[in-house]
């Protein structure tokens, strides 16, 4: 995505911003007519020191060279405690800017990255001038808002806040937030999304790890199985199934029905009884005719 000078210094402010808690400005003057106008101009909020940077956008190597030769970034430094040399990723290489300021690049799909830091120096005053032109022109203009501007973005937001509530018109008032509220929610969903599949790798790891395990059981019993058919210990499962319809078709035999044992116990107790009676007839006394039981009668 080629951008413009413009929208590179716009590109990088909000990246200063997202990045940090830096209070920026764009294409701001410091002092009057003729003082330096650094494309982003950032602050560190705190107490303790000055900490101002200043960064200079090149979208073209002439123009950048140009401004080298000149000296203009040493300008810069009454009012910043380092400067850094912004550009597409590919246009300047770090041992083409000068010894103490950096070089920070942006990708050809965005995102920033510093090829090389600046030199810090430690700056303890900054220009009466300038304190005044941040005060009278800077409140307004700080993080990327200007006076031409500011109307505008004044009545879009009355005219969101109308429509759609005033909660929504914050929302989509201030776009750097919500690209960070996007970044945010796609990490978290990304981080959420490794950890659930590597959970799953685990669970069927582990279900794996079962079933190998539920198989090696089952082909134990299949194998005693079939020692108990009569079968090998590795026989497969279609002889298995030829024996198994075997035996169902001969215990459906009416001679297996109830308890064979059983049937034979009784039929030796009826043959035990009748020889009993038989050895009782052959051995007893005559008797008159009209009482004695025949050997039919016995036997029956």
């Amino acid at each position: 995505m080629n951008l413009t000078h413009d929208q590179l210094a716009t590109d990088l402010a909000e990246h200063l911003r997202g990045t940090s808690n830096r209070i920026t400005w764009e294409d701001m003057q410091l002092g009057e007519s003729g003082s330096p106008r650094p494309d982003v101009y950032t602050m560190e909020p705190t107490y303790t020191r000055l900490t101002f940077e200043a960064f200079e956008c090149k979208v073209s190597v002439a123009d950048f060279r140009r401004d080298v030769t000149a000296g203009k970034w040493q300008s810069y430094l009454a009012f910043a405690n380092s400067v850094t040399f912004a550009a597409p990723t590919g246009l300047i290489t770090k041992d083409m800017v000068p010894p103490t300021c950096g070089l920070i690049l942006r990708g050809a799909n965005g995102g920033w990255r510093y090829a090389k830091k600046p030199v810090s120096h430690q700056l303890t005053e900054l220009p009466w001038k300038a304190w005044v032109k941040l005060l009278l022109d800077g409140v307004g203009r700080a993080n990327g808002t200007n006076r031409a501007t500011f109307f505008n973005e004044w009545v879009a937001r009355r005219k969101l806040s109308d429509k759609f509530g005033a909660e929504v018109a914050a929302m989509l008032s201030d776009l750097p937030q919500l690209r960070r509220q996007l970044a945010e929610a796609q990490g978290q969903y990304e981080s959420e999304r490794k950890r659930l599949q590597e959970q799953l790798a685990r669970d069927r790891e582990a279900m794996q790890k079962q079933r190998d395990s539920e198989r090696e059981r089952c082909s134990d019993a299949v194998g005693r199985l079939a020692v108990a058919m009569g079968l090998p210990e590795d026989a497969l499962a279609t002889e298995l199934q030829v024996r198994a319809q075997q035996m169902l078709a001969l215990l459906s035999k009416p001679r297996f029905k109830g308890s064979p044992l059983l049937d034979l116990a009784d039929e030796l107790a009826r043959v035990a009884v009748q020889a009993r009676q038989l050895g009782e007839f052959l051995t007893s006394a005559p008797q008159p005719a009209e009482e004695a039981e025949t050997l039919e009668d016995v036997l029956r």
